[in-house]
């Protein structure tokens, strides 16, 4: 009586089928890693755009609301309305400093903006003519900034890396009335973006025209639209 044959397989078949499954798994393991590392290097750079979106408003929106009121430091010295490549970055008066709770003081701010080598701060005074002790409120704008320029754009169309210009710094100099600040223009990298901005300031709006440059595209933010109040704070009504 012949034999029956039991079926299964061999040793062979076993270690083959067994390489197989784990080249799967290495390949699955490795495909779910590289989506979740996609899936969070997305998140972040979302992030990053909020943050950076964020600043520009701020800048912008101060930028917007220059007024040309000189003030007085602690040594009674009166300054310029506006001044760049000074102490600070850029420093200025603006308009429409919101006073919720009817404060005693001035609807304008003295701002400047400070740049210690990696963060962007803004800094403001809750008073126009400084006595001693005057303390600067500092106000973390966008981190992660590995340089930052900000240039005058004067009414006839020259950059300038200080202002006011040293050849129109005396007020008997008849050029001086005609030459006005008509923008200001931002340079800006972090680590993840290279932007540019040029803001008009009141006194310019005949003269200069919005533009930009940037990596932060239309469509991102669309899902990022500015304030309807160009007055409205984001976070804080120091602002």
């Amino acid at each position: 009586m012949p034999r029956r044959r039991q079926g299964g397989f061999t040793l062979m078949e076993v270690l083959v089928a067994l390489a197989v499954f784990a080249v799967i798994g290495v390949l699955a393991t490795q495909i779910l890693r590289q989506m979740t590392d996609f899936g969070g290097h997305a998140v972040e750079r979302g992030g990053l755009l909020t943050d950076a979106q964020r600043a520009l408003e701020i800048m912008r929106r101060d930028i917007e609301q220059l007024a040309h009121r000189p003030v007085r430091d602690v040594f009674g010295d009166a300054g310029s309305p506006v001044v760049i490549g000074g102490e600070r970055l850029l420093e200025f008066t603006r308009l429409g400093w919101r006073n919720p709770l009817g404060e005693q003081r001035s609807d304008l701010q003295r701002v400047a903006y400070a740049w210690d080598g990696t963060e962007l701060h803004r800094l403001f005074w809750r008073v126009l003519d400084r006595a001693p002790g005057s303390e600067a409120s500092r106000q973390l704008l966008l981190a992660g900034v590995s340089d930052v320029v900000f240039t005058a754009v004067d009414s006839a169309g020259e950059e300038h890396d200080v202002w006011p210009p040293a050849e129109t710094s005396d007020p008997d100099d008849q050029d001086a009335e005609e030459l006005r600040l008509a923008g200001v223009r931002l340079r800006m990298t972090t680590d993840e973006l290279d932007l540019m901005r040029l803001w008009t300031t009141p006194q310019g709006m005949d003269f200069v025209e919005d533009q930009s440059r940037d990596p932060l595209d239309d469509a991102e933010l669309d899902d990022l639209p500015p304030p309807d109040d160009p007055d409205a704070d984001p976070d804080d009504d120091d602002f």
